[in-house]
């Protein structure tokens, strides 16, 4: 029979190995995006009088939708480590911060007058940074999509100017199925 303390030496080494595991992103939520960003980029080119009502149902629609995927996939995969749940709960308020600053981001372009290839490519430019970041420092499927969104924002200088929104509603949407393609059949790597 196995004595008290090497019994909490061994479940010790349990929760130690399930904490050192890699956090991984629900493949749905990228999908999810790929799907919902794409349209709202062509109304910017096709029909703008649509893009106001669409972004802001396809904002919150969106982000509640990713809210509970998130939750989905985090109960499914039978997460219960205290810390990792504060680091998601840091990560969906950094999320809700980075939404904000978006909203405001509007008013801050309009000031500058940047033409609408430069607010192309400084939201693919803005996204590429926090999915790269993230992908550096958190969930490593948010890399390759990040970096698609670097080319993706020096492509749109060879854009003619009446695609500019469709081609960076392209390029984001292609990044984002490049990190759904890298989550959905990705296994749990445990960290030696």
């Amino acid at each position: 029979m196995a004595s008290m303390k090497e019994l909490q030496d061994d479940l010790g080494y349990v929760a130690s190995t399930v904490r050192r595991s890699e956090p991984r992103a629900a493949p749905s939520i990228f999908l999810l995006w790929a799907i919902l960003i794409l349209p709202g980029f062509c109304f910017g080119d096709f029909a703008p009088e649509w893009l106001p009502p669409y972004c802001t149902a396809a904002g919150i629609i969106g982000g509640l939708a990713t809210w509970w995927l998130d939750r989905r996939h985090v109960r499914l995969g039978g997460e219960l480590d205290a810390a990792r749940r504060a680091q998601r709960r840091r990560a969906w308020i950094g999320g809700i911060g980075v939404g904000i600053g978006c909203a405001m981001l509007g008013g801050i372009i309009v000031d500058a007058q940047l033409s609408l290839r430069g607010i192309a490519q400084l939201f693919l430019l803005l996204q590429g940074i926090v999915c790269t970041t993230m992908g550096a420092y958190y969930m490593k499927e948010y890399l390759p999509a990040g970096l698609l969104m670097f080319v993706g924002c020096a492509a749109l200088f060879y854009v003619p100017s009446g695609a500019i929104w469709t081609s960076a509603g392209i390029a984001f949407s292609l990044a984002m199925l490049t990190g759904w393609l890298f989550t959905r059949n990705a296994k749990p790597e445990i960290a030696s």
